[in-house]
């Protein structure tokens, strides 16, 4: 799922997506852009909603 994540961020800017998600660009180069990031979950949760997925809607 990070890798996915990391894929969608491109295209929203990294900049951007820092500032929606309340995640430095460093925590979201380590844990969704380089090859076996492994985000905690709050950082998954949060952006995931940033790309408007909601997990427990989505895949719960």
């Amino acid at each position: 799922m990070a890798k996915a994540v990391g894929d969608v961020i491109p295209e929203i800017g990294v900049w951007e997506f820092a500032a929606q998600t309340g995640l430095s660009r460093s925590v979201i180069y380590k844990a969704f852009i380089r090859d076996g990031g492994n985000p905690t979950l709050t950082t998954l949760f949060r952006a995931l909603e940033v790309i408007g997925v909601d997990f427990r809607e989505d895949f719960g």
